[in-house]
């Protein structure tokens, strides 16, 4: 069965219609820097209303079925991308399963904190 999915960006909206309902993010992503010249790597989606982030998807991972609509903008950086090409989900799991065979003994875990980089810290 095909999907349709509407799409807006700075350029205006248009609708790509994929091919099944198991898409990937990746395979969308590369649909989107087609028509929108915005690099699929520095896509920054947005979906439901009012228009919110999408959580961090795997190039390989399924576009979330719900989704329908999604707003477009160039990321600010590549870590604010949607669409990480970088790794995979599989890739991760192992890293993690890994990190918690490490972690199994201890009673202390480190905490994950985002730092900014240096120009967005005030003095």
């Amino acid at each position: 069965t095909s999907r349709r999915l509407r799409v807006r960006h700075s350029g205006g909206a248009m609708t790509l219609d994929l091919p099944d309902d198991k898409a990937s993010a990746g395979d969308v992503a590369s649909s989107i820097e087609e028509a929108t010249a915005i690099p699929k790597g520095e896509q920054g989606w947005k979906s439901g209303f009012p228009p919110r982030p999408l959580e961090k998807l795997y190039s390989s991972d399924p576009l979330p079925s719900d989704i329908d609509m999604l707003h477009v903008a160039k990321a600010t950086s590549v870590n604010d991308a949607t669409v990480d090409f970088t790794s995979t989900a599989a890739d991760n799991a192992d890293d993690a399963s890994s990190a918690m065979a490490a972690d199994a003994g201890s009673t202390l875990h480190a905490a994950s904190l985002s730092i900014p980089d240096d120009s967005a810290i005030e003095e």
